[in-house]
């Protein structure tokens, strides 16, 4: 009885210790950095940590401003005595927003894309093309498995 639960503490240990191998993040470049670019230089890294920061400082503004919009439209709409003007003033508001960041992010891609060679351009422009595919699921566990070309 003693060696079946020693062997089944090994085996739990084992196992444990497999899992803790499996969760540790990839590589990535060289440096860690971004999975989909090729070799990335260090200065071309700065750059786009720089571009990067910048660019979530002004769009976190804009999406607590749409996620506040989107929430009063709701409050209205479930409200008695809808009033037709306010409603379409707040889906006004609403688009106003999402075209912002739309074209924060454009602005931002393009930030980016023109940092790289030709070849890390062909490499980014896929991905782009790739992250359309890959909706809800890109925040499941073999996501970055399938885009990443390597194991998550």
């Amino acid at each position: 009885m003693k060696k079946k639960n020693v062997i089944f503490v090994m085996l739990i240990a084992f196992v444990f210790g497999v899992s803790l191998i499996n969760a540790q993040p990839g590589q990535g470049s060289k440096r860690g950095g971004n999975c989909m670019l090729p070799e990335l230089t260090e200065s071309q890294e700065e750059q786009i940590s720089e571009l990067r920061t910048q660019h979530l400082n002004q769009t976190k503004i804009l999406q607590a401003k749409l996620k506040e919009a989107r929430a009063a439209h709701h409050t209205h709409m479930v409200s008695e005595g809808i009033n037709q003007s306010e409603i379409d003033a707040q889906i006004d508001q609403i688009t106003s927003l999402q075209n912002k960041l739309m074209k924060e992010r454009a602005a931002h891609q393009q930030s980016v894309r023109n940092l790289l060679t030709d070849e890390q351009k062909a490499v980014f422009d896929t991905r782009k093309q790739g992250r359309r595919h890959m909706g809800k699921h890109a925040n499941e566990p073999n996501h970055r498995k399938k885009y990443c070309g390597r194991d998550a």
